[in-house]
């Protein structure tokens, strides 16, 4: 009899912990579409649920019925999204991308090897790690890395991605384009960027990875941004620089910082 007792008072204990009508959280998956510029949701409809509502940093976008939504970047981007089953939990998607302040960065042509003009960024998702360099410290072989040079062409600065420069290909290649109409939406046409730009002072530059080297953009690369304050000196030049790289979603564009 005692037994049967406890029987009873565990299965009332996990009736109570599930009430009726109780309304669930979403477990939403995110990957990126239409070459970077969109954010797709889905998720699996959550008991009780009959609305879900959409933010975007805590701004309602929408209230649907259905398990799916795809975020246009072209109407806006943002550092969080949220999914929120109607009178139950919220679900949070942290979008703020990788941020490091690079110090200031030298042409090519310094002379003073502590003065460093490459810049490296290793991506690997949450592990992403940006440094500069000097020429030294270059290493082609290194997974998921790449690396692009502060350069002086005759008084032109540019960036110039690594298989433009005598060391031929690294394992990544990096290509650079301008800011379009949206802010914080990476241009997601090939036709837009280059692996050798001109660099004005006081301007922001998008950073397109190609972790695959074939020229397209999919999910496996990764796309960046690159802040640049004023240029300084007549040859050598010099500049500050502060990186941003996604890499919360694979090949989202979104960089909102």
């Amino acid at each position: 009899m005692k037994r049967f007792s406890v029987l009873l008072f565990a299965g009332a204990l996990l009736v109570a912990g599930c009430k009726k009508g109780e309304v669930g959280t979403p477990d939403v998956t995110a990957k990126a579409v239409n070459n970077g510029a969109d954010l797709d949701l889905t998720w699996n409809a959550v008991e009780n649920a009959s609305t879900y509502k959409i933010y975007g940093d805590d701004s309602l976008l929408a209230e649907i019925d259905s398990t799916h939504f795809v975020i246009a970047g072209s109407n806006g981007v943002f550092a969080k999204v949220t999914v929120e089953a109607v009178g139950g939990g919220k679900y949070d998607i942290d979008l703020m991308p990788y941020e490091k302040d690079l110090g200031t960065i030298y042409t090519h042509d310094d002379p003073d090897t502590t003065h460093h003009s490459w810049v490296k960024v290793y991506l690997s998702g949450d592990s992403t790690e940006a440094t500069t360099t000097n020429q030294a410290g270059v290493d082609t072989t290194l997974a998921n890395t790449a690396y692009f040079v502060f350069f002086n062409n005759s008084g032109t600065v540019q960036f110039k991605d690594i298989h433009q420069t005598s060391f031929g290909a690294g394992k990544v290649h990096s290509y650079f384009a301008d800011p379009g109409s949206v802010s914080g939406l990476a241009p997601n046409s090939t036709s837009d960027y280059a692996d050798i730009k001109d660099v004005s002072g006081n301007s922001e530059y998008y950073i397109w990875f190609d972790r695959d080297l074939d020229g397209d953009i999919s999910t496996n690369s990764c796309f960046g941004l690159i802040k640049v304050g004023p240029t300084n000196g007549t040859g050598p030049y010099n500049t500050t620089a502060t990186i941003y790289v996604q890499n919360k979603v694979p090949g989202l564009g979104w960089i909102k910082y």
